[in-house]
Order: structure tokens, then C-alpha cells, then sequence
């Protein structure tokens, strides 16, 4: 089976999101050393983390 390169865009279209992909997941990751041990996921800083990394990293 050949896979052609024909049909896929150059690099430099998709570049923009594996960099911004990588800041959110780098971003997410330090943030998450901030919340509390005990945090439920009730709490609203649970939930913006949550939020930030699933649109952020997980979407992109």
C-alpha cells in the first residue's frame, strides 16, 4: 500500500498547532502541580484546569 503526500498540506499549515498544542499541555502540566490535593471536581479551579486541558492540548 503507498501512502501518497499529495492530498496532505505542507508542514508549515499544521505547524501552528503542534507548537500551541505543546504550550497548552507544558502549561496544563505546571498548573496542575498549583491545585490543592483535596480539590473535587465541584471546585471551579478543577474545572478551568480541566477546561485548559482538554480545549488546549487534547483539541488541538
Amino acid at each position: 500500500m503507498n501512502v501518497t503526500r499529495d492530498f496532505a498540506p505542507p508542514f508549515s499549515l499544521i505547524a501552528p498547532f503542534f507548537l500551541m498544542g505543546t504550550l497548552f499541555y507544558v502549561l496544563s502540566t505546571i498548573l496542575l502541580f498549583t491545585l490543592e490535593s483535596d480539590a473535587s471536581v465541584s471546585q471551579m479551579q478543577t474545572a478551568g484546569w480541566v477546561h485548559l486541558f482538554l480545549l488546549g492540548f487534547v483539541m488541538m
